[in-house]
């Protein structure tokens, strides 16, 4: 409304400017301070933070949801330095692959002659 902002999410208590902000003390959530101003002006700023068992679900949620992105960008980032190395490096693997797998076959059949 005209006379306030609502809360934006779940905000850190330092983060003010997230917080409910109220021009009137008539549009504050709370019952108890709307009675005890009624009939009083000397209040004309109000800041509200609404702290629920929802909300701090919704905030963790978001907060490993935001983790699982970044886990998943450095994942990525390693893939594609590894394509970039791996691609090179496969390459003279192949090469040096069929030699090495020669030798190594006629190992592995001479170990397997001597008990």
């Amino acid at each position: 409304g005209e006379d306030y902002q609502d809360q934006l999410g779940m905000p850190d208590e330092e983060d003010m400017r997230s917080w409910s902000h109220h021009y009137n003390t008539d549009t504050v959530d709370d019952p108890v301070f709307r009675a005890a101003m009624r009939g009083y002006d000397s209040v004309s700023f109000v800041f509200g933070l609404e702290v629920t068992w929802s909300l701090i679900q919704q905030k963790a949620q978001e907060e490993e949801e935001r983790l699982a992105m970044e886990e998943m960008q450095r994942l990525e980032e390693l893939e594609k330095e590894a394509g970039l190395d791996g691609s090179n490096s496969s390459s003279s693997d192949d090469d040096g692959g069929d030699n090495g797998s020669d030798s190594d076959s006629d190992s592995d059949d001479d170990l397997d002659k001597k008990p």
